[in-house]
């Protein structure tokens, strides 16, 4: 999805709807937590419910999936924020500032056979503008900024899409800022994507590098036709003891998301270069753990580590360049990368796994000779007894052996990412 968040330019108010919008949202949320309501349950409760009178039938069920989605992330959510709630208890801050910090925007599900969105209109062919019509009788006009050339191309073109009703979007809205989302697939260019077959770009992620490979299948007969490394170290450097909302931090986190965006742009840029069938990527579903491996590690791969918003990224770019993106198991694509690559290192070698995993449609390939593995450790591995992968790995874990192969071990060319100042550097080999 595409979000475009834009400052409103004539003043409106909305105060009330918003209160009412949001008590709405959090009546649900906590009958979805506490009574286990269904959707439906919840529509006939707030029927029944006088003070959302004043609320039509689609903002109850906007409000519902609101809810729903609120409590999909967690059930132990504080509206408002734990840390306001907790200045508002030492009365840090006002009744009233902490009423207002309740109040999230309002959010409008997009319907493509309602020409997009029942409550929006896109006016921005005709005047720049959008449309709230909030009933029947009141439509608040929105005056929109003046929007930049790529913006405007792309409001446009989802004005004409849902005047045809083959699109929808969703709005968000408060007193300050719109927020419009809709499907990147729209984007997508006229001419169609011609690719080369059976030709992969494959990547590993790691918190410091993104180890690329293009990868071509003959006869199942692998080709690496080009390798890289994009090494992102330098954003991982943590600031100490800053807060948050301390201007070096806050510029240290832009910059980080600056320079994650500029990734994926130049990797499924190269991707589209060399023609390829498919983006293959981890599927990565982690949560926040101890590793073992001390806190700093734990810090850089749970807090600091933007995985999620690089994959995010390279998805939309994908699909608005026509690119197939998908998504193959990782596990033990290190262990069995780095054991049947050699001569790539560690990032590469992964990447050039789970290419041919997505290609077999085999997970594990053939075992390693045990005269293979002789050559790469000096521990006697005669005794060794396993019978698959699964088994070898756990003993090279269990061993503590290193089977990684260093970026140091071989040779290279860096290069910046895009000029000095992008502290995001390439390996080419």
């Amino acid at each position: 999805m595409i979000t475009l968040k834009l400052p409103i330019q004539n003043p409106i108010d909305l105060t009330e709807l918003l209160k009412k919008f949001n008590s709405c949202v959090r009546f649900c949320y906590q009958r979805i937590k506490k009574q286990s309501l269904t959707e439906t349950q919840l529509y006939n409760l707030l029927k029944t419910t006088a003070q959302y009178d004043s609320l039509d039938s689609w903002f109850k069920t906007c409000a519902i999936k609101e809810a729903l989605s609120w409590f999909e992330k967690s059930d132990k959510i504080v509206f408002g924020g734990k840390k306001n709630l907790k200045l508002r208890s030492q009365n840090k801050i006002s009744k009233e500032e902490w009423k207002a910090l309740r109040l999230h925007p309002i959010h409008i599900i997009g319907e493509a056979n309602q020409k997009g969105n029942r409550k929006f209109l896109l006016r921005v062919v005709e005047d720049n503008s959008v449309i709230f019509k909030q009933n029947k009788t009141n439509h608040i006009k929105i005056q929109l900024p003046k929007l930049r050339s790529n913006i405007k191309r792309q409001l446009i073109l989802l004005q004409t899409l849902a005047e045809e009703k083959k699109t929808a979007y969703s709005v968000r809205l408060n007193n300050s800022f719109i927020w419009i989302e809709f499907d990147e697939k729209i984007l997508k260019t006229q001419q169609p994507y011609i690719s080369v077959k059976d030709r992969y770009f494959s990547i590993d992620i790691n918190p410091n590098y993104v180890g690329y490979s293009v990868v071509d299948y003959k006869d199942n007969v692998q080709r690496v036709v080009h390798t890289r490394i994009v090494e992102n170290k330098q954003l991982n450097k943590l600031i100490p003891k800053l807060a948050s909302n301390d201007k070096k931090k806050l510029k240290q986190t832009h910059k980080k998301t600056y320079e994650t965006f500029q990734i994926s742009k130049f990797l499924v840029s190269q991707a589209k270069h060399f023609k390829c069938q498919y983006f293959v990527a981890e599927d990565l579903n982690m949560k926040s753990k101890n590793h073992g491996k001390g806190r700093n590690y734990n810090r850089l791969v749970n807090n600091n580590w933007n995985r999620t918003q690089l994959l995010q990224n390279v998805r939309k770019r994908c699909n608005i360049a026509g690119l197939n993106f998908v998504e193959v198991n990782p596990a033990y694509s290190s262990y069995i990368g780095n054991l049947c690559y050699r001569e790539y290192a560690d990032p590469v070698a992964s990447s050039l796994e789970l290419a041919r995993r997505f290609h077999t449609k085999q997970f594990f390939p053939d075992l390693p000779s045990k005269w293979i593995l002789s050559k790469l450790w000096k521990q006697e591995i005669d005794n060794w007894v396993y019978k698959d992968w699964k088994e070898l790995c756990s003993i090279i874990k269990t061993r503590k052996l290193n089977y990684r192969v260093s970026l140091e071990s071989k040779v290279f060319k860096v290069f910046s990412l895009k000029n000095k100042r992008s502290k995001v550097n390439l390996y080419s080999f």
